[in-house]
């Protein structure tokens, strides 16, 4: 499933007679075939939404509506954004030589995407901050993706993963130490 790295794709479909519609965001190289949801990541929902789980028992000749790409930001490669204020606004090009990134839970999935992106192209010189927050250390998803990408692009990428170790027993020396802005 391709789509312009910052997109997403609105997903509808008719489940026990009410129309849901949710917002995906794609991780997969936009080259590959790919998934565009999590089952089994959110604590709150083991089995995944309605949506989720109506994926999930799909067949193969079944269909779904798939609306999209869109969104505000769109990264157009080696630093240049397209950026709309609202959704009927024309979007202003811009060029950066670094972003900072704040993402929390799933909303992983836009700043991967973008991740992904700039580091697959050797010319792309962006440089890329991510601070990826969490309720718990399980909650974390792509930790070994981000950590690969990190290891393998230490000029242009570096992640720090923070939780809210008061709900939870705290967390790992591996995600404190090695990986914390606090070090």
């Amino acid at each position: 499933l391709s789509s312009f790295s910052g997109q997403h794709v609105h997903l509808s479909a008719k489940i026990n007679g009410q129309l849901v519609v949710r917002p995906y965001t794609p991780v997969s190289d936009i080259n590959e075939r790919g998934s565009i949801y999590f089952k089994d990541t959110h604590p709150l929902f083991p089995e995944g939404g309605k949506m989720t789980q109506y994926l999930d028992n799909l067949k193969i000749g079944d269909s779904i509506n798939i609306r999209g790409p869109g969104g505000l930001l769109t990264y157009n490669g080696r630093g240049r954004f397209a950026i709309k204020s609202s959704k009927k606004a024309d979007p202003v090009q811009k060029k950066y030589k670094k972003v900072a990134m704040l993402a929390g839970g799933s909303g992983i999935a836009p700043m991967y995407q973008l991740i992904k992106a700039s580091l697959a192209d050797s010319y792309d010189k962006l440089e890329m901050h991510l601070i990826y927050a969490n309720k718990s250390e399980q909650d974390i998803l792509l930790f070994e993706e981000l950590l690969n990408l990190e290891m393998k692009h230490p000029t242009r990428f570096r992640v720090w993963f923070t939780i809210d170790a008061r709900k939870g027993k705290g967390m790992s020396s591996r995600v404190r130490h090695s990986h914390s802005p606090l070090g």
